[in-house]
């Protein structure tokens, strides 16, 4: 299968999310559209078009027109911490170790502009930006998709980037010299501390401030100052007060909050209110800021309200959350209180209380470290479960109580098959609970009446209609089949719902069908899906593998590895042709 079959999933869904895809990989950069791409700034191609394009040039590469979304191209790894040090995760990655990262557009127009920063351009309207594929340096990979959700807000960028964009007369896709070109030896230090100060008042974190000086050192410092000096100058820079009033970018606090925040967390960790010791010189001299910052907030003696109302409220979440819907149900609304949240939400991830989402760096989740002890000194006689499977599975596997098998399978190679087998093989002894996402009442009969001997009413399982949400459904003491777990894009999410699941088990076990590409190794999720099932099989058309084995029967029989092949007869009863075998052994 070539590159370009293989992106053009991706690149048709993003153009169902509305961007204008043009194919790429032309010019003597490797970069450049193939196609004249002027009217899509303002009109998205067609179906048609797309397809044809794809048909035709099976271009290996393909790029975004940019307005409706805006991009900051960091050509570098250094460039990219000033997005980076904001709590921005890139996009797409580039070639030769570059990152996009895209903001929603901010209503108005953005200009595009080569050298905005060093070693960063802006694409806003009538730029172009390579999204997917790959050319001569290599491939552009899409790390987050650029979904309206995952796009970046407009007050999330970086404070450079944002004056760098005003300071820029027209748009130019050109390159341009760097902002406010050389700086001498005699004026390195007082240039970056002045840079410094405008940054900190703008609300910039030292860490920002310290990687966009870092970098404006390493292009325009002649000579340049020492990566010391430099991280002196910002810690000097950062510890002037910002501005309430000014636009705030990252975690930037409102004063007084960082005082309320020590006061909060004193008084929950020692369940008391704070002795007058704790009133340190900082706290006084913040005392007047932190009343006009939250005026709820006077009291020294008691956790001020948003502090403790974010808290609590981040520990009753199930899943992950994002500002808007904290935002929506705590009613914040004012500038301010949304920056004091941003902190406040920046602490409590500090103190490992909440994570950020790997890819969605709006999304965030209560990290509950609350544990079910595991008393193997009263485990009993540890037998496992007596269940009869399809192939003679019970030869090689142990299946124990709490238990997750995943059987992960190409389309038509006989996943429901193999579940209804194991239905009708342990349905006298077991409890079974099976749930079908494709399957209707008339569906469901029909393949029930395929099995010779057993008539309707002698089927004894619980079946029922299930899509999603399928932890909120198991049933911890009994067997639970899921046919099957619908993935359609952000597939590292698998592992999240296996385990989920996993932790609603007690005495029962799930059994849960993946859908896979046909010859590939893993079900969709990958690597993902791997952690918590004990049995992990892969189901070709005449063909099944073992691709993870627990709980050997036999503890010096491997089974890992091992495969069989079958033909499916009638929809319903497997035939063994070879039995369980190492390919590369022959046997």
């Amino acid at each position: 299968m070539t590159a370009a079959v293989d992106i053009y999933p991706v690149v048709w869904k993003l153009h169902t999310l509305g961007y204008s895809l043009i194919p790429s990989g032309g010019g003597d950069t490797g970069k450049a559209p193939r196609v004249p791409w002027a009217r899509y700034q303002d009109q998205q191609p067609t179906d048609t078009e797309l397809h044809t394009w794809q048909d035709s040039l099976r271009p290996k590469l393909w790029g975004i027109v940019t307005g409706k979304v805006v991009v900051f191209d960091c050509d570098t790894a250094e460039a990219a911490k000033l997005f980076e040090a904001a709590g921005l995760k890139p996009h797409v990655r580039t070639p030769r170790g570059g990152s996009h990262f895209y903001f929603a557009s901010p209503g108005f127009p953005v200009k595009t502009v080569a050298g905005l920063l060093p070693g960063v351009d802006s694409r806003g309207n009538g730029g172009f930006v390579n999204v997917v594929g790959s050319n001569g340096p290599g491939a552009y990979v899409l790390e987050i998709m650029p979904t309206p959700d995952n796009l970046y807000a407009w007050d999330q960028l970086p404070l450079a980037a944002a004056e760098a964009l005003k300071a820029k007369p027209k748009a130019t896709a050109e390159a341009a010299e760097p902002v406010g070109g050389l700086i001498p030896e005699t004026r390195r230090n007082h240039t970056l501390l002045s840079l410094a100060g405008t940054m900190r008042k703008r609300g910039m974190t030292q860490a920002a401030i310290e990687a966009a000086l870092l970098e404006t050192n390493r292009q325009q410092c002649r000579p340049p100052l020492t990566e010391d000096e430099v991280r002196k100058v910002a810690a000097s820079g950062s510890r002037y007060t910002p501005d309430a009033t000014a636009f705030c970018c990252g975690n930037v606090a409102l004063p007084g909050v960082e005082q309320a925040w020590d006061q909060w967390l004193y008084t929950r960790d020692n369940n008391s209110p704070p002795d007058a010791s704790f009133d340190t010189e900082r706290n006084k001299s913040a005392t007047e800021s932190a009343k006009k910052a939250a005026s709820s907030e006077k009291s020294a003696t008691k956790a001020p309200p948003l502090i403790k109302r974010v808290s609590e409220w981040t520990r009753d979440q199930k899943g992950w959350f994002s500002y808007v819907d904290m935002d929506r149900e705590l009613g914040i609304r004012s500038d301010s209180e949304k920056s004091n949240r941003r902190l406040i939400m920046s602490r409590l991830r500090v103190a490992g209380e909440i994570e950020q989402h790997p890819k969605d760096s709006r999304l965030f989740r209560h990290v509950d470290t609350a544990v079910r002890p595991i008393d193997f000194k009263r485990a009993g006689s540890r037998t496992p479960l007596d269940l009869r499977w399809p192939f003679g599975i019970e030869r090689m596997f142990k299946c124990y109580p709490g238990n997750v098998i995943v059987i992960a399978g190409a389309p038509d190679a006989g996943k429901t098959a193999f579940l209804l087998n194991f239905v009708y093989k342990n349905m006298r002894d077991f409890a079974i609970f099976y749930q079908s996402s494709e399957m209707g009442e008339t569906e469901l009969a029909s393949r029930l009446e395929l099995f010779d001997g057993t008539g309707l009413e002698e089927w004894t399982f619980t079946a029922e209609e299930r899509s999603s949400d399928f932890p909120d459904v198991i049933r911890p003491e009994a067997v639970n089949i899921i046919d099957f777990l619908e993935v359609s894009g952000e597939f590292y999410i698998v592992g999240e719902w296996i385990r989920q699941i996993h932790e609603k088990l007690r005495g029962g076990i799930a059994i849960i069908a993946l859908q896979k590409n046909p010859g590939a190794s893993l079900g969709r999720g990958g690597s993902f899906g791997l952690e918590k099932p004990r049995l992990y099989l892969n189901m070709d058309a005449g063909k099944v593998a073992v691709r993870k084995c627990k709980n050997w029967v036999n503890p010096e029989k491997n089974p890992n590895g091992l495969e069989l092949d079958f033909k499916l007869m009638a929809g319903c009863r497997f035939t063994t042709t070879r039995d369980w075998h190492h390919p590369e052994a022959g046997q």
